[in-house]
């Protein structure tokens, strides 16, 4: 009879062993889905944080690029005005002529710093911004057309008219003038480390939202699954 009750104790415990097997394989799953749900936002935390650096960074870039690009408008309009005022007192310059004359030379370098302004305004936006925000927007438009006018035009200097009068006198003058060499606009290549530090921020960031989710995911299914098998 010991015999028989001990068998008939050993066959309970296994069954029970059984049937608890799929709820701590449940809980261990649930458990290890926690786990990675919170290290996955750690990550997106971490990447946040690192991308706001970069922001911080890119801005104080934004501003020597401003810089730069204001001394290389000065550049051309500085050799202008030198050009101008070292004619011969028998050239008259017009004011609206000289005015026109500013604008031509120093065209390139003015587009360049417009771009640097817009970046500036793009790292420096309260929200951090993306591709299609207006300021990044109209800078990559500004771009090609900076880099043609770059290298399709050329400083003929300031002491040309298109009186043919005149044109002799002004060239002889201008040619005992050293103009400054034309420089890449600087612009354009902070346009592009600005387009390769926001691609990769967006690349991570989309990377970490995409597996966030899909843990969420999991985790919510699991949970939805154990549910329905309790009310059963």
């Amino acid at each position: 009879y010991n015999i028989i009750l001990k068998t008939h104790s050993d066959k309970m415990s296994q069954v029970g062993k059984e049937k608890s097997k799929p709820s701590q394989l449940a809980s261990s799953v649930e458990e290890e889905l926690e786990k990675a749900v919170k290290s996955v936002a750690m990550t997106k935390y971490r990447t946040e944080q690192l991308h706001e650096n970069w922001r911080r960074h890119l801005f104080r870039m934004s501003v020597g690029a401003v810089l730069l690009s204001m001394h290389q408008y000065s550049e051309p309009i500085r050799d202008c005005i030198l050009e101008m005022k070292n004619l011969s007192p028998a050239t008259q310059v017009e004011p609206i002529f000289a005015i026109k004359k500013l604008f031509m030379e120093g065209l390139v370098e003015l587009v360049n710093l417009i771009i640097a302004i817009l970046l500036f305004r793009f790292t420096d936006m309260d929200k951090p911004g993306d591709f299609s925000s207006r300021p990044y927007f109209i800078a990559a438009i500004l771009v090609p057309i900076c880099i043609s006018l770059f290298f399709t035009t050329e400083r003929c200097g300031c002491a040309l008219d298109t009186n043919p009068s005149q044109d002799e006198a002004m060239k002889n003058d201008a040619s005992s003038l050293s103009r400054t060499e034309r420089q890449f606009p600087v612009a354009v290549i902070y346009h592009l480390i600005v387009t390769v530090c926001y691609w990769f921020m967006k690349v991570g960031m989309d990377s970490c939202e995409a597996n966030l989710e899909t843990v969420t995911k999991m985790k919510k299914q699991l949970n939805k699954t154990t549910l329905q098998k309790k009310r059963k």
